[in-house]
């Protein structure tokens, strides 16, 4: 089994426990495997990024992955 880590927007809200809608479109990186591929769930769109993706915990490395999601800028100005 692939082991994923959110990043961008998910793991934006999981590390401030933003209190927030769900989002369209979630950005993992698939820490153990080369594999990249983007699959849709009911509504929502995961787009796998290879572990060569993985960024290091800091918040402004999230924000690669954000404007990949078109997350709004009031979301963004939360973790400014």
């Amino acid at each position: 089994m692939i082991k994923l880590q959110p990043v961008g927007y998910e793991a934006l809200i999981l590390r401030y426990h933003l209190d927030t809608i769900p989002h369209w479109h979630c950005s993992l990186v698939a820490i153990d495997s080369h594999i990249q591929k983007i699959e849709q769930r009911g509504d929502v769109i995961y787009e796998i990024y290879s572990k060569k993706y993985a960024i290091e915990d800091k918040r402004k490395k999230y924000f690669e992955f954000l404007s990949d999601e078109e997350v709004g800028l009031m979301v963004k100005s939360v973790i400014i």
